[in-house]
């Protein structure tokens, strides 16, 4: 790559802080729906999948994005440079491709919760979607092997795959909208013929709104740091040549990594039960390291006792 190496340096660099964020902050959001059973719900277990697909972005993906990067323009092993070429890509299309199939299936599961009322539950169990997040993974592997027999193509098949899922997604949620206005318009027509409307329906409805809410975020965010890599992605081919598109699609890259640090903000921010059981984790940690700390001094304060006290005596 006859390019400087600075700016892909400073890009890579600038991705250390984001993956130590990525690594605690879904390590301590798995912990939190570890200790808290009650948080085990079908929605919930797909936002656990992909908070496992983030951890594995800043646990592998991330680090062997830098060390491709520093070793590209820093070592001259070129067969190793191949090597982290291709399992670079290769992890990040298959990683990438499966948090386009979580976000898509938690914005289904949010439209079916919608549609189907008292016969969600029913249908839709934790062991299923635990069942198809499986699928999904294997899936998602399955179609990133493309990149390794058509690497020239790798960009253009990455970008369409997600132009694809952005399209469902804006779709399902546009239903997603036009149930819960119809649903509001409903309770405004009963408001008008009636003077009581009964509690739990508003109740239903404030939880629904919240639960859409709360995958609309997930989705925006998702929407705000692949946008840039997929639209520099459509026409990458074409300009390679291109130096600055060149250091804009490296920054763009950079933006789809920093989406798995942003996630785990977002469930402490809107999921209660999440922020909760952090709270706890975090509090009972600081605890148990000032708990040694505290019997060390005890110790150390009987220890001067005693030898006070023989002073005294002799």
């Amino acid at each position: 790559m006859d390019q400087n190496p600075v700016p892909f340096v400073i890009n890579a660099a600038l991705n250390i802080p984001f993956c130590l964020v990525a690594v605690a902050g879904n390590s301590l959001v798995l912990a939190s729906f570890a200790k808290n059973r009650s948080l085990i719900s079908p929605s919930n277990v797909i936002l656990i999948g992909l908070a496992v697909s983030d951890l594995c972005v800043g646990v592998i993906v991330q680090p062997l994005y830098i060390v491709w990067r520093f070793n590209q323009f820093f070592s001259k092993d070129n067969w190793g440079k191949g090597i982290l070429d291709s399992l670079t890509l290769f992890l990040s299309c298959a990683l990438c491709s499966f948090s386009f199939l979580t976000v898509t299936t938690l914005s289904v599961d949010r439209y079916l919760a919608l549609r189907l009322h008292l016969r969600y539950r029913e249908l839709i169990t934790v062991r299923r979607v635990s069942y198809f997040l499986g699928f999904a993974c294997m899936s998602a592997f399955s179609l990133c092997t493309m990149t390794v027999f058509l690497p020239a193509h790798d960009e253009y098949i990455a970008s369409v795959m997600a132009l694809a899922f952005f399209v469902i997604n804006t779709v399902i949620y546009f239903k997603i909208y036009c149930v819960v206005r119809r649903h509001r318009r409903e309770i405004t027509e009963q408001q008008r013929h009636t003077s009581r409307i009964p509690v739990t329906r508003f109740a239903n409805i404030l939880r629904l709104r919240n639960s859409f809410l709360d995958t609309f975020y997930v989705y925006l965010i998702f929407l705000c740091c692949y946008i840039p890599y997929i639209s520099i992605a459509i026409i990458f081919p074409e300009f390679k040549t291109n130096s600055s598109l060149v250091i804009a699609f490296e920054i763009s890259w950079s933006l789809v990594f920093i989406n798995s640090s942003l996630n785990p903000l977002l469930y402490s921010w809107r999921i209660k039960g999440v922020r909760a059981t952090m709270k706890t984790i975090l509090l009972g940690s600081s605890k148990r390291q000032s708990a040694p700390s505290i019997r060390r001094d005890a110790g150390h304060s009987f220890a001067m006792y005693h030898i006070n006290h023989s002073c005294e005596v002799l």
